[in-house]
């Protein structure tokens, strides 16, 4: 859900709704004008479909794109998260991770 949204509904939920309504209405409608007249326009049904699948194409790729960004902005919190976490188990153990930790150099040269 979008920021500004009060009722729960999205915005382009509400447009896919709009958008099923007015394509019904025009196949009813068109079912009517073919019943009475036996004519009905192929330039405007390509031009009302095209154009439907073009809004639907537009949403989609907006709704693509937010999750993406929605995603990548969580996969970042949760390495700054994880990150946080694992410095402050390693303080408590007594863990220094700035520098590299030696058992002992005893025998190295030998």
């Amino acid at each position: 859900m979008g920021k500004h949204e009060k009722n729960g509904i999205s915005t382009m939920t509400k447009m896919l709704i709009a958008l099923f309504i007015t394509a019904i209405s025009y196949i009813v409608a068109c079912f009517v004008f073919a019943w009475h007249d036996k004519v009905v326009s192929d330039a405007l049904t390509h031009g009302f479909f095209g154009a439907i699948t073009g809004e639907c194409g537009m949403m989609g790729m907006i709704r693509t794109t937010r999750e993406r960004h929605e995603n990548r902005r969580w996969q970042v919190e949760d390495r700054k998260y994880e990150a946080e976490k694992n410095k402050t188990e390693g303080a408590d153990r007594g863990e220094d991770h700035g520098q590299p930790q030696f058992e002992s150099q005893e025998g190295l040269y030998q």
